[in-house]
């Protein structure tokens, strides 16, 4: 229950559902605990509906948005835009709280068209449309950036990063003054959920990928390193947890994934709704990717006190501590991946020692509790400013 008696009352945007589920939800709840109006525009359907209700009872207002997150479609886009103007107008946010590249743009237009008092927007990564380059990205990439500069110039409004190399990013591209600028690394781990095991280290290790299986995650150079290494007569299975994502642009081919499944060393658990398990069944985690907001597959598995090999892409080097608590590689890189998963695999004293020393990193800087903190801090911070 409310532990403040606060008047204010915020509006989340969110552009997915699992992603409230898994990451937003401990905002939003932990700005309920601290007194406020919680209000939530998310796409979900009506067992969704129920699955919200259940988990977060009726104080977390939720209200349905259709959208779709790959949509290109100007009119598709302009509907999306006059639902969240709707919801804006009609209840009359103090704090407008947006996520990811769609609700930024369009809920700090709409808040700002409806003259909301504070527009906090959370830069989760720069996305796929900046990662490949060809002229169709190219193009859209340069109306997303004029749209961040129209945006982000409003008094009003507020730009969170999760990662040091996209705010330099913004800020050295003029797409957001550094007074706007805030730096806050991801929504948190519950390391109170998300803890160690007491079972034995698997034989043969496990190695395990938790993601989409897109190409942007790495998952094509994972699969070619781990192919080489079953080469050399490594023993280890590679365990993936995700789905592909016909959506994105760089997504796996169907007929790609289908042929490395024939490889009995792969295991594909599609979609988990127990990650916790697989982090704790697993003995290395690793997550090739090009670039991520904060990577929160190597947040969770670290706080199961499992080492990590990743690269030193942004959103995945922040989680590291370099030869510490895991490895980190260049992206696209198979060889080097392929000789950091080999010592791991082969020295489990290894393995327990990174494992451990990760947990207490993630602990000391990566909880709910002190993430969570942060935001409050913000819309505080950002009232007074209003007032």
């Amino acid at each position: 229950m409310n532990t403040t008696s606060n008047s204010e009352k915020i509006l989340y945007v969110v552009n997915d559902f699992q992603s409230y589920l898994n990451h937003r939800s401990r905002i939003v709840k932990s700005a309920y605990k601290a007194g406020y109006q919680c209000h939530v525009l998310l796409p979900h359907d009506l067992n969704q509906k129920k699955q919200l209700l259940s988990a977060f009872g009726p104080q977390i207002h939720f209200h349905n948005l259709r959208l779709s997150r790959k949509s290109k479609n100007p009119f598709k886009e302009i509907y999306v835009f006059l639902q969240i103007c709707q919801k804006v107008k009609q209840l009359s946010p103090d704090i407008l709280h947006n996520f990811t590249i769609k609700p930024v743009i369009y809920g700090t237009l709409a808040g700002n068209l409806f003259k909301v008092k504070k527009v906090i927007n959370v830069i989760t990564g720069l996305g796929s449309i900046y990662l490949k380059k060809n002229t169709i990205n190219s193009f859209i990439a340069s109306l997303i950036s004029s749209a961040y500069k129209i945006c982000f110039k409003g008094k009003n409004v507020e730009v969170v990063f999760q990662n040091l190399s996209d705010q330099s990013f913004f800020l050295d591209n003029n797409y957001v003054s550094s007074e706007k600028s805030h730096l806050i690394q991801g929504s948190g781990v519950d390391t109170s959920y998300f803890t160690p095991s007491p079972t034995m280290q698997a034989s043969p290790p496990i190695i395990l990928f938790s993601g989409r299986l897109i190409l942007d995650k790495g998952i094509s150079e994972l699969l070619h390193a781990c192919q080489s290494l079953k080469k050399k007569g490594v023993s280890f299975e590679l365990h993936v947890c995700g789905e592909r994502d016909p959506s994105n642009p760089s997504c796996m081919e169907k007929h790609t994934w289908e042929e490395w499944l024939h490889n009995d060393w792969l295991v594909w658990h599609g979609h988990s709704s127990n990650m916790r398990e697989q982090y704790q069944n697993a003995d290395i985690i690793c997550l090739p990717s090009y670039r991520e907001g904060l990577s929160m597959a190597l947040l969770e598995g670290a706080s199961c006190a499992k080492p990590l090999v990743t690269t030193n892409a942004p959103g995945c080097k922040e989680v590291v501590i370099p030869n510490l608590t895991g490895f980190i590689v260049p992206p696209r890189e198979v060889l080097q991946l392929s000789q950091a998963l080999e010592k791991l695999i082969q020295s489990p004293g290894m393995r327990n020692e990174m494992g451990k020393k990760g947990r207490l990193f993630v602990e000391e800087n990566f909880s709910s509790t002190s993430i969570t903190t942060k935001f409050i801090e913000l819309y505080r911070k950002t009232a007074l400013k209003t007032n």
